[in-house]
């Protein structure tokens, strides 16, 4: 993560290390499931926490997007192509990729793909609805194939377009703009959105305001003991079976609002962490000398990390379903980590090349040349 004028190099890295942290626990989680062979992961000593880390991913992209917009993208164009070509750098790839282990995985292993998880019917709309990010618009949940981790995606491609409504435009357009986008995404996304902007609140609050040693050490520390509380009551499951008893097992399904007070929690932890570290950051300058390097390099494959392991564990599975091998589980990691290391450097390392695709698609367009020539290539 770039440093800016008042985020110390410290904070920076610390920022790239839960990013990090966070997609990694979504991936041993879901590597550790029995249709994995995942047992020898021993995921009790490490609890299912794959909701709260999205909940740290929403936290962190408000965050993030905060200075985007305030120290580097100062114009819509810039913001709009920078965000696409983020987006889009992986999760075409990972759309398409899951769409051609799914079709060759299920030829080696039919029973592997023959459950929820794995959805394929009407192959191209799934694609299509999926690319353009209206996967999870009101009561639906579109999955593409069985890329489950791929619907908070389409929560934080809404939260970006919402928030440039409100910081690229002015008065009463701006207005009708987040109105008509509140009601095109529909209750789930409104209802997860003041996590994100938990992230924003963040971002402006450490810009103003710097609080004391003791203040951030009582945060910091702070905010593991409450999830640490919360983990160990497990409200997760609290929440759920208050909705249940309230509602009903039917409306569960449909609005999945029993889980919002508790991600409204999560991301409330998460801010108060980032809040603390913020004010204690300088402490940890000889972990950041030298452990920076590896941590910016670990977090720069962290959406490959996110978007493609599970279609590659679903795949590999089915690939080696035939085999008898004592170390299955530990090679369904093992190939799945590699080949999302490989993947990610032709992706997410890539993402100049994307936005400078997508710039020349748009300049082909006489309407597109002419709202964003600011940030056209030159002849």
């Amino acid at each position: 993560m770039e440093n800016n004028s008042f985020w110390s190099r410290e904070f920076s890295i610390y920022l790239d290390l839960i990013r990090f942290s966070a997609a990694l626990t979504v991936f041993l989680v879901h590597a550790s499931f029995d249709r994995f062979h995942g047992a020898w992961l021993h995921i009790d000593l490490i609890g299912n926490h794959a909701y709260e880390a999205v909940m740290v991913f929403f936290v962190l992209s408000g965050l993030v997007i905060s200075y985007v917009v305030d120290v580097k993208d100062r114009h819509w164009t810039d913001y709009t192509l920078n965000r696409m070509a983020r987006l889009y750098s992986v999760a075409i790839p990972a759309l398409i990729l899951t769409a051609l282990l799914d079709y060759i995985g299920s030829n080696f292993s039919p029973d592997q793909y023959s459950d929820y998880c794995c959805q394929n019917s009407y192959p191209l709309l799934r694609l299509m609805i999926n690319a353009l990010f209206v996967n999870e618009l009101w009561f639906e949940s579109v999955r593409p194939f069985s890329n489950a981790p791929y619907w908070s995606v389409g929560f934080e491609a809404w939260y970006y377009i919402l928030f440039a409504f409100v910081m690229y435009t002015q008065g009463r357009l701006r207005v009708a703009l987040v109105v008509v986008g509140t009601l095109i995404v529909g209750p789930r996304i409104v209802l997860l959105a003041p996590v994100w902007l938990m992230g924003v609140a963040v971002y402006y609050y450490t810009k103003r305001k710097r609080l004391s040693e003791q203040v951030g050490w009582f945060l910091f520390l702070a905010s593991f003991a409450a999830y640490g509380l919360s983990s160990y009551f497990d409200l997760n499951s609290f929440f759920r079976e208050a909705g249940i008893e309230l509602l009903g097992k039917d409306s569960i399904n449909m609005l999945m609002w029993v889980r919002v007070p508790y991600a409204w929690m999560i991301g409330a932890i998460v801010a108060m962490n980032f809040i603390g570290f913020f004010a204690i950051s300088h402490r940890f300058s000889i972990l950041s000398a030298r452990f920076g390097r590896l941590i910016c390099y670990l977090a720069g494959i962290t959406f490959s990390l996110y978007l493609f392991h599970y279609p590659i564990l679903q795949f590999i599975t089915a690939l080696t379903e035939s085999i008898s091998l004592s170390f299955r589980g530990e090679l369904i990691v093992l190939v799945t980590l590699c080949s999302v290391w490989l993947l990610g450097l032709v992706t997410e390392k890539k993402k100049h090349v994307v936005r400078s695709l997508i710039v020349r698609v748009i300049y082909f367009f006489p309407t597109g040349r002419k709202l964003f020539k600011r940030s056209m290539p030159s002849d």
